[in-house]
């Protein structure tokens, strides 16, 4: 009899964890889906051959996720230079490569002598799993590592919106030796202060569990060149935002322009300000300080999979 009624006790223990495990479970689902809403997609790629040589790569993870990317040559002689674009959290691989925007900045760039990488998150595009903060944080930390792994001795970003937010919340967990410069648009500081400004509660979210990958998060003092673009008629993320990230980052420089969210690539001044920032960066040097490409994300992680 009394061991019956132990596995009567556990069963009952056993479902409420189940159910707890469960809500829990739900509730990161539903906050993930209002900060992520991921496109739906046909996944095609529709870069026309020959005039863009590329082939579609994967990345995997500290977490055994696997990122899928595309990577886009220069035909000439290759200085190892390479522009990675990081899109909003309403885009993917398949929508740019239909957006004029953004082949507008990928021509320049090859023309110039880039390569380019474009990589869906998690949860994105043919990428596995689901997105979240702490998710695209380490997302972000697998890109650097393939890059400088890839022995590209120059590497430029161009990150728009959660991209941009994900990029600079990530900049104390990298490798940025080879990181000469950060161009943002549309980004912003704080997922507490956003949802503040326009008035949305993510439901079931703590956060104090995801500010620390935004940059609010992030050491003030970097030394990174750092452009900080946003549009004072920004639909989706206030303005108030940009000037916000920029009063963080006192080393940063800032664009106010005007426009919709990420309308800025729209004139060749526009793409003339982007490349000009890259070029007079390029020998940008990173202080000397101890630089470990497994971050201690990456070490708690292992440590708990023991």
């Amino acid at each position: 009899m009394l061991i019956n009624m132990i596995q009567k006790i556990d069963k009952k223990i056993l479902l409420l964890l189940g159910s707890i495990f469960f809500i829990e479970g739900c509730s990161n689902i539903i906050a993930n889906k209002i900060l992520y809403p991921i496109p739906h997609t046909d996944n095609n790629i529709t870069l026309q051959q020959p005039k863009y040589t590329y082939e579609e790569i994967n990345i995997s993870t500290v977490d055994n996720e696997i990122l899928s990317g595309l990577q886009v040559y220069n035909h000439k002689d290759k200085d190892k230079d390479v522009l990675l674009f990081l899109h909003g959290n309403n885009d993917d691989i398949s929508q740019i490569t239909k957006s004029n925007r953004v082949l507008i900045l990928l021509d320049e760039a090859l023309d110039k002598n880039y390569d380019v990488l474009v990589v869906d998150y998690r949860g994105y595009g043919k990428s596995t799993g689901s997105p979240s903060p702490k998710g695209l944080n380490l997302d972000i930390q697998a890109i650097i590592n393939y890059l400088n792994k890839d022995k590209y001795k120059n590497i430029y970003i161009y990150a728009q919106s959660i991209g941009g937010t994900s990029f600079l919340g990530a900049l104390d967990d990298i490798n940025s030796t080879n990181v000469k410069g950060v161009i943002t648009e549309g980004a912003f500081l704080s997922y507490k202060q956003l949802s503040n400004t326009i008035n949305i509660s993510v439901p079931f979210t703590d956060y104090k569990d995801i500010e620390p990958f935004a940059p609010i998060s992030v050491n003030k003092n970097i030394t990174l060149p750092l452009l900080l673009i946003h549009s004072q008629e920004d639909e989706v993320v206030p303005y108030s935002q940009g000037k916000a990230l920029a009063k963080h980052f006192k080393n940063a420089k800032h664009i106010q322009t005007t426009g919709n969210h990420l309308g800025y690539i729209s004139s060749e001044s526009d793409l003339k300000t982007i490349f000009e920032f890259y070029r007079i960066h390029q020998d940008y040097k990173a202080p000397l300080k101890i630089l470990s490409i497994v971050t201690k994300e990456n070490n708690n992680f292992k440590k708990n999979k023991k």
